[in-house]
């Protein structure tokens, strides 16, 4: 089975052991200020992989976010080695946590 992550309303599916990589779409002008949240199914409340622009250091040796050139606000995470425990709801959040998606 393949994990797959929902954003944006769509799916990535991709294999175990691969990469997956899901994109934000931010205000230019808030470049230090977007989250990353995951839920799997069944979580109460999701886990923040991304705090204020910065990995969580419990996160680092298999997340990455990369920002897009020119401060466009483009934001992609790249999840790598993905398990079926990646599996789940990711949501990118402007100006932290409660932000706009």
């Amino acid at each position: 089975m393949k994990p797959g992550v929902l954003v944006d309303g769509g799916l990535v599916a991709a294999s175990e052991g691969s990469s997956a990589g899901l994109i934000c779409n931010a205000d230019p002008l808030d470049t230090n200020k977007v989250d990353w949240t995951f839920r799997s199914t069944g979580d109460v409340a999701p886990t923040r992989l991304v705090s204020q622009g910065d990995v969580l250091a419990e996160f680092t040796d298999r997340f990455e976010l990369r920002s897009g050139l020119w401060g466009d606000g483009v934001y992609r995470l790249t999840i790598r080695n993905l398990s079926l425990n990646d599996s789940g709801l990711y949501a990118c959040n402007e100006g932290g946590v409660g932000g706009r998606h």
